[in-house]
């Protein structure tokens, strides 16, 4: 049975909406394809962490998040942030994940979350400085290493524990916790409440640390002694 003559102008009228958001979709996965690949490039023993994760599109979240197993993502999140600086994405793919491989994300429900947030986004940053990959490099990184530098006076190496323990202990300012959020928030943390399955264990993001972390020190005292 056909339509009636009201139900087809209505698709006609929906479909240069439907179409808009076909592109909108595919450019965002392209986006993300690229800065995947960017990261690949640079830092090869990334490739069981970005394989561990599913892509999956949450429009209107207007931010960029995992629960370990899901990669959820705004689309027009993802191209805004490409448009205003095309290394944004990358530096937000590779900031997630380095969350997984530092198993951040399964110690959510015995924190202080706001204190959690900050330390380990703070700790995360800090570790990609360090690398001094190019391809994620982004503007605010010369403030970004200022603020670290205080940090580091303050608390030694910066782990997210050791960073969230002098936070508990020593309460930082509402102007502190914004200019923290303004240099080293990159995703959104609001699926890290543990859930009674995970695709990916604790145990498999464990074993694939492991590996990427002896691979990230050996990166970078390769890259010292060609200094």
């Amino acid at each position: 049975m056909k339509g009636s003559p009201d139900d087809t102008s209505k698709q006609m009228k929906n479909r240069p909406e439907q179409e808009k958001q076909e592109q909108i979709s595919a450019l965002a996965r392209q986006v993300l394809s690229l800065a995947r690949d960017n990261i690949l490039v640079s830092l090869r023993f990334f490739d069981v962490a970005l394989t561990g994760l599913i892509w999956k599109e949450a429009p209107g979240n207007g931010a960029i998040a995992t629960d370990g197993k899901v990669l959820q993502y705004d689309p027009v999140y993802i191209l805004k942030e490409y448009e205003k600086e095309p290394k944004r994405v990358t530096r937000m793919l590779l900031h997630t994940l380095l969350h997984c491989i530092f198993y951040h994300n399964f110690q959510y429900d015995k924190r202080d979350r706001e204190c959690w947030d900050l330390a380990v986004d703070l700790a995360v940053e800090n570790t990609i400085l360090e690398l001094q990959v190019p391809s994620v490099q982004v503007e605010t990184d010369r403030e970004a290493v200022a603020k670290i530098r205080v940090w580091k006076e303050d608390v030694g190496v910066l782990t997210a524990e050791r960073i969230y323990k002098y936070m508990r202990t020593n309460p930082i300012s509402d102007r502190e916790k914004q200019e923290l959020n303004r240099l080293f928030y990159r995703d959104s943390h609001a699926l890290w409440m543990p859930k009674e399955e995970l695709v990916v264990s604790k145990e498999q993001w464990q074993k694939i640390s492991e590996r990427i972390k002896a691979d990230l020190k050996a990166f970078s005292k390769a890259r010292n002694n060609t200094e």
